[in-house]
């Protein structure tokens, strides 16, 4: 059977991980700066071939994310790399354009919630696997590939769609929780009962589904806000620094008791709105 590893076994890197493994069509093995999350066959995979080697690392910055791609492409040599890290615009092709050889090279970004393992397998298997190819060729093999794992592959026209892609996917849910949030500060400036208004876009929305709905409150985790700070080292753009102004003003804000009170009660009426079974 075709090798497949898994560099960074963290919340993407181990949900890939396993939906590889349970379909008993390659011998996957997974290694990781933490000796403790690298599989059990970890040992076995510098002395045989690569086919297909998963980055599954953040990315703070692009010339150290290269710098590290190319070190375990070194290592490994596989015949294929997918990218499946957040990564600023142009950062695939400069990989491409770094290692000068003829390794596949894609950039496929992962979409999903990181509640738990078990949710995050669901939702890959859910979304779309979409497939940003340095060539025509890349894009073809690594879609046969997602195939035969069980995923769901569409071919872009190349990397930088892709990259784009899931830049403005985690962008936009934070660009919509400032927008709540100016909101509730509207409604805080004229004493407004700010969960009737959003009650009343849900009311409003909801039966076409043409508008989201979302909440107020500070914009936690690692995904959005690093996605943005990464972003703005190589295009400026005013309304994701907007965000950030915004966030570490909602920061403040929530101390306060009324403040965080409503925030509940939004997000609870947006969950009861969500359709059954859904991510958004």
């Amino acid at each position: 059977m075709k090798n497949i590893l898994i560099v960074g076994m963290g919340e993407i890197g181990k949900p890939l991980f396993e939906i590889i493994e349970a379909v008993r069509k390659f011998d996957v093995y997974g290694i990781d700066n933490d000796c403790m999350k690298c599989s059990l066959n970890e040992p076995d995979v510098y002395d045989i071939p690569i086919y297909a080697m998963h980055i599954c690392i953040p990315c703070k910055d692009m010339k150290s994310f290269i710098q590290i791609v190319n070190s375990y492409y070194t290592i490994f040599k596989p015949r294929m790399i997918i990218i499946n890290s957040t990564v600023a615009p142009t950062t695939t092709q400069f990989i491409a354009d770094v290692l000068q050889s003829d390794c596949l090279i894609v950039h496929s970004p992962q979409f999903g919630t990181h509640s738990s393992d078990e949710s995050m397998k669901t939702q890959m298997k859910f979304y779309p696997h979409m497939i940003g190819p340095v060539t025509k060729e890349a894009g073809i093999l690594c879609a046969i590939y997602f195939e035969e794992i069980g995923l769901h592959p569409i071919i872009y026209s190349s990397s930088l769609e892709t990259e784009i892609i899931k830049i403005m996917e985690t962008s936009y849910t934070g660009w919509m929780i400032t927008f709540f949030n100016e909101f509730h500060r509207m409604a805080e400036y004229y004493s407004a009962d700010f969960t009737e208004v959003v009650d009343g876009l849900i009311k409003l929305y909801e039966p076409n589904k043409h508008k989201p709905i979302w909440y107020p409150d500070v914009i936690n985790g690692h995904c959005i806000m690093q996605n943005i700070d990464l972003t703005l080292q190589s295009y400026k753009a005013g309304f994701l620094e907007l965000i950030k102004e915004s966030n570490e003003l909602r920061k403040e804000e929530v101390l306060n008791s009324k403040i965080k009170e409503d925030i509940e009660k939004i997000k609870k009426l947006r969950k009861e709105s969500l359709p059954k079974g859904g991510f958004y």
